[in-house]
């Protein structure tokens, strides 16, 4: 049993531990060679003061920082071994992940929700492929940390034998990474109808309960059961328990009999745990980690429309549908279409993310042909051409039948006005191939007195009239997808003078 006590030699420990925290998140991986061994000290010390600290006393925020800091050190190793440095990449971006949604589920709690930026550093997270290192240091950094005044104390029961240990049972709880086909599950992950998939659920546990004789695993979902078929996960008690901790793997397989019909939504699983007891009975265990599974399962040939980000993925699928509603004879220009619309969709997303064209008011057109063609040609291969005659013109890029014209505007920003420029040159060169649908890429460096807006709105399909009377009564009327890239941006704070 434990009692608490008021003990200056514990505030002291934690104010010099929190003079620490502070000083190495102050300062760069790059500008001090040993950060991440620094880093991991300091986490030990932070795990050493929470256990002598009364869990009531534990305020949310220590656990924050340890957490915080787990995930930069990840962050590091996953650079250093990108750099050269020995280790596996693989497996340590599976371990960062799991780090990042332990970070997550701290800072969803109700003590943590108060404090300024925490929405936003959550949101941060949760998109893949956009930690921000800086970002995640400036946040730590803003978080105050209480004192800890109170420590734990081991009360001596009479008629014991003092030098008798009393065993504590820990709170149960499991750590959890997936694999299909021994690769680190994404979120979300791409499978096909049809194939048989392996999944393995590789665990590690605290606190195996004394009669507990197996562990299962369920997946929890609202997908139809005829839809697809998956493995019973049944761990056996493990031979070796050290601390009160073990390790496992769960083996089964997964396959799914259907494709979605709707892409742009998630195949959501979640997976639960429990302990089946020696009386039939089942005890729950929390699970962190990959606790939810995100799917898609997918027939490529059929839905090859899929960048990754899916409020951009619903946009231009609305768009692609109102094409098919409009011009019912598209369909045979659609598999190489969606192929071009899919790669221009990741350029834009890639280049307003990054701000590559930041502060840039002169850009000769010739050097954003070269741009998107070499960067067109590493997403869609070598039949992406440049400067293809095209009815006795020049044409500046052509993905076998789709044609992509390039324009920098300087003078008018306007999205109407663009269109109406440009899209008549577009059109003439896709009739010329029997194609209904052209695409206009615009670079626009006007100058930004407001902030550019949502990037849907810089992805457009309008209607192009051609020569030859009313295009209603046109069998094949013309249409043009229209791309603007904001360029000759300013920095955001700029904004807020």
């Amino acid at each position: 049993m434990e009692e608490s006590e008021l003990k200056l030699e514990h505030a002291f420990k934690s104010a010099a531990l929190n003079h620490d925290i502070r000083s190495i998140l102050a300062v760069k991986p790059c500008e001090r060679v040993e950060w991440s061994k620094e880093a991991m000290i300091l986490v030990n010390r932070i795990d050493e003061i929470i256990q002598q600290t009364p869990d009531k006393y534990v305020p949310a925020e220590w656990q924050v920082i340890a957490a915080g800091l787990r995930v930069l050190v990840s962050q590091v190793v996953c650079l250093a071994i990108a750099h050269g440095a020995k280790g596996n990449l693989i497996a340590e971006r599976a371990r960062n992940d799991v780090l990042v949604s332990e970070l997550c589920s701290l800072l969803s709690l109700d003590a943590m929700k108060t404090l300024e930026g925490t929405d936003s550093i959550l949101h941060l997270l949760l998109q893949m492929e956009q930690q921000d290192f800086g970002r995640l240091c400036e946040f730590l950094l803003s978080i105050p940390l209480p004192t800890l005044y109170w420590h734990s104390k081991e009360t001596i029961l009479p008629f014991k034998n003092v030098t008798e240990k009393i065993k504590t049972v820990p709170n149960s709880l499991l750590r959890l990474i997936v694999f299909i086909d021994h690769i680190p599950i994404a979120s979300p992950q791409l499978l096909k109808p049809g194939i048989l998939y392996q999944l393995v659920f590789r665990v590690r546990g605290l606190g195996w309960p004394d009669n507990a004789s197996c562990l299962r695993l369920n997946l929890l979902t609202t997908c139809p059961q005829n839809a697809f078929s998956v493995s019973e996960f049944v761990l056996a008690p493990p031979h070796c328990i050290k601390n009160d901790e073990y390790c496992g793997e769960l083996v089964g397989q997964i396959v799914f009999n259907f494709e979605q019909s709707n892409l742009l939504d998630d195949l959501i699983f979640t997976i639960s745990g429990a302990f089946e007891t020696l009386d039939g009975g089942f005890k729950e265990i929390p699970i962190i980690g990959h606790n939810v599974l995100r799917l898609k399962v997918v027939n490529e040939n059929k839905h090859p429309l899929m960048t990754g980000n899916r409020q951009m993925d619903r946009h231009i699928e609305e768009l692609v549908t109102k094409l098919c509603t409009d011009c019912p004879k598209i369909h045979e220009e659609l598999p190489d279409l969606l192929k071009m619309l899919e790669a221009l969709t990741r350029l834009l997303t890639i280049y307003a993310q990054r701000a590559i064209y930041k502060g840039e008011s002169n850009v000769p057109e010739s050097e954003f042909q070269a741009t998107v063609l070499r960067d067109l040609g590493l997403l869609l291969g070598q039949d992406v051409q440049e400067h293809p005659s095209q009815a006795g013109g020049i044409t500046d890029i052509k993905y076998r039948g789709v044609i992509v014209e390039l324009k920098v505007e300087t003078k008018n920003g306007d999205r109407k006005y663009i269109s109406n420029k440009y899209t008549a040159q577009t059109v003439q060169y896709a009739g010329v191939e029997a194609r209904q649908v052209s695409i206009l890429l615009v670079l626009d460096l006007t100058s930004k007195d407001k902030p550019p807006c949502d990037i849907r709105n810089d992805i457009i399909l309008t209607d192009v009239e051609t020569h030859g009377g009313s295009d209603e009564v046109k069998e094949f009327p013309s249409k043009a997808f229209i791309f603007v890239i904001n360029g000759n941006l300013k920095s955001p704070s700029v904004y807020s003078r």
